[in-house]
């Protein structure tokens, strides 16, 4: 498959799959920060979605797009955070009886910090 930068067509188009099985991301301005920087801040919460990250909407938009042979096959995920949760989170696309397999580490991996 190759890949391409993603165009607003295409970022629009993702937003129709995913918006079914996401509820929307929270908004907040904080009076402190607006202060601090001089102007009105919002500050996007994507901890309030299931996995608590951005990174559930690439899952659940990627298995929008499956085929149906590939979808009759199920996902496996493999991710040492919380990239494959997306995954599982995501049945309505599956067929009854197709499942997910997210394999994780039991231990997470560390990055050293800079």
């Amino acid at each position: 498959m190759e890949w391409h930068v993603p165009t607003l067509a295409d970022v629009l188009e993702a937003r129709l799959r995913i918006s079914p099985h996401l509820r929307p991301t929270p908004l907040y301005s904080y009076s402190t920060l607006n202060d601090l920087l001089g102007a009105e801040v919002f500050v996007k919460h994507e901890n309030h979605q299931p996995v608590g990250a951005f990174k559930v909407r690439g899952g659940v938009n990627l298995i929008s797009q499956l085929s149906a042979d590939e979808r009759e096959r199920g996902v496996i995920a493999a991710s040492t955070g919380l990239r494959g949760g997306g995954d599982d989170l995501h049945p309505r696309e599956r067929e009854p009886g197709q499942g997910c397999l997210h394999a994780r580490p039991r231990r997470r991996t560390r990055l050293p910090r800079t």
